[in-house]
């Protein structure tokens, strides 16, 4: 068991072992399909890659990311500290959006076309409901 400290300053607690088997139930209702709903509102405003970092040995976590599209890019040694002790960190990154022009500025969402955004929103929700 965890405790967390909330953004709102509240204290929580957590099992990672629920986590866990709240990713698997996912995977399995959406029949191993993820829906990305926050790298698809990434790639609409324009961001190019995604990356993750991932406390290592942590072979569940990388299989999810190498699933959703994330390769590794390397480990970096003892570069986190969680815990009491020190952890090397993996970084890895997934391309989401197109690298043959100059970026642009990132789009904010409230610029955004509504029609799209909420195109993808509807998806995420759908998915969420298959889950029940």
């Amino acid at each position: 068991m965890y405790q967390v400290t909330k953004r709102d300053g509240t204290a929580a607690q957590f099992e990672i072992g629920k986590i866990s088997a709240a990713i698997t139930k996912a995977f399995q209702a959406l029949d191993k399909q993820f829906h990305p709903t926050v790298i698809d509102l990434l790639a609409l405003q324009g961001v190019r890659n995604a990356y993750s970092l991932i406390t290592v040995p942590n072979e569940a976590s990388l299989a999810l990311h190498e699933k959703l599209g994330f390769a590794l890019m390397g480990i970096q040694k003892e570069a986190g500290y969680k815990l009491g002790a020190w952890h090397d960190v993996a970084w890895l990154r997934m391309a989401i959006g197109d690298f043959s022009a100059a970026p642009e500025p990132r789009v904010p969402l409230s610029a955004m076309d509504p029609d799209q955004v909420a195109e993808v929103l509807t998806a995420a929700e759908d998915a969420l409901a298959r889950l029940g």
